[in-house]
C-alpha cells in the first residue's frame, strides 16, 4: 500500500533511518573482504577488504545488506551504499557494491536530492529502487541489473488507491501527501492553488494519516528537515469535498490560508495551527 511505503517519511532523518540499518562495527562479510565504514566526521571513507573507495568529503557513508524478498537469490554479496554530504537541502545519494569479486565494483551515485521514501523490490531478475515525494516527479525508480543503473520517471500515475478521490470519507486513513499527489486531484487543486504552489506543497512529506474530525477530514504535512518551519494542514469538508489549506514556509513567518473557513474550526486544526 502506497500510504504505508510513505509513512517512512515520518523518520526524523529518512536516509539515514532508512539506510543504515545497525551495521556491525567489523563489517558486513564478503567475498572480496569486509564491507566497512571507517573514519569519523567528514572523514568517512568505504574499505571493502584493501580496496579504499574514495567517496570525496561525506558526512556520512552507510551500507545496508538488503533483506527484501528475492534480494540475496539474485544479488549475492550486493550492498546499497547511502552518502550525504550534510546540510538539509540534499538528502544524499546511493550507490550499488558489488562485492563477490576482487576488486569490487561501485555503481556512480544515483538519487534525487529530494524528500523522499524508498522502496525496494526484486523484479524480473532486477533490484528496482523506488523513490517517492520528489515533487510533482512523484515515483522515480533506479533499475540495477548487477552492473549499472538506469533511471526510470514513474510519475504521479498510481500514487493513489483510493476508490473514489472525490468522496472525503475514502481519504481516511491514507496519506496527506497523496491527496496532493494525485493525478485525479491535480487539476481542481491546480484551480485552487495554482500550479506554483501545488508543486511547492508537493515536497511536504512528513505526515500522518489522516483522521475525521467535526465534519472534516483532517491531515497534516511538513517538509523533512524544515518540519518547525514549512508545515501544512489541509482539512477536507464531508459535506461540501473541498479543502481547507493552511500552510507555512520559511519565507513567511505567518500562517496562509486558502479556501473556505469553516465556522467551527476543527479541533485538530486549531490545535496545530496553535503550534506555530
Amino acid at each position: 500500500m502506497t500510504n504505508k511505503i510513505l509513512t517512512a517519511l515520518t523518520s526524523a532523518f529518512i536516509m539515514a533511518a532508512s539506510v543504515a540499518a545497525s551495521q556491525p562495527e567489523e563489517g558486513y562479510p564478503s567475498p572480496a573482504g569486509n564491507v566497512r565504514v571507517v573514519g569519523e566526521s567528514y572523514e568517512k571513507t568505504l574499505y571493502v577488504g584493501e580496496t579504499k573507495f574514495d567517496l570525496g568529503s561525506q558526512h556520512l557513508i552507510s551500507v545496508r545488506e538488503p533483506s527484501e524478498e528475492g534480494f540475496s537469490e539474485h544479488f549475492p554479496n550486493h550492498f546499497l551504499i547511502w552518502e550525504w554530504g550534510g546540510g538539509s537541502m540534499c538528502h544524499g545519494f546511493f550507490r550499488w557494491l558489488n562485492a563477490n569479486e576482487t576488486p569490487p565494483k561501485l555503481t556512480e551515485s544515483f538519487g534525487t536530492c529530494k524528500d523522499v521514501a524508498n522502496n525496494l523490490r526484486v523484479e524480473d531478475g532486477k533490484a528496482i529502487f523506488e523513490l517517492y515525494g520528489a515533487g510533482s516527479e512523484g515515483r522515480v525508480s533506479f533499475i540495477y541489473d548487477g552492473e549499472q543503473v538506469t533511471e526510470r520517471n514513474a510519475g504521479l500515475d498510481g500514487i493513489s488507491k483510493v476508490a473514489n478521490p472525490y468522496d472525503p470519507e475514502a481519504w481516511i486513513g491514507e496519506h496527506p501527501w497523496i491527496y496532493f499527489a494525485a493525478p485525479e486531484n491535480e487539476a481542481f487543486l491546480t484551480d485552487l492553488l495554482g500550479w506554483e504552489l501545488l508543486d511547492q506543497l508537493r515536497f511536504y512529506g512528513v505526515g500522518s494519516e489522516f483522521t475525521e474530525d467535526e465534519g472534516w477530514v483532517v491531515g497534516r504535512l511538513c517538509q523533512q528537515s524544515q518540519c518547525n518551519t514549512n508545515k501544512l494542514v489541509v482539512a477536507i469538508s464531508k459535506s461540501t469535498a473541498m479543502p481547507y489549506i493552511a500552510y507555512k514556509h520559511w519565507k513567511h513567518e505567518e500562517w496562509r490560508f486558502i479556501g473556505d473557513a469553516p465556522e467551527k474550526m476543527p479541533n485538530s486544526v486549531r490545535g496545530y495551527l496553535a503550534e506555530g
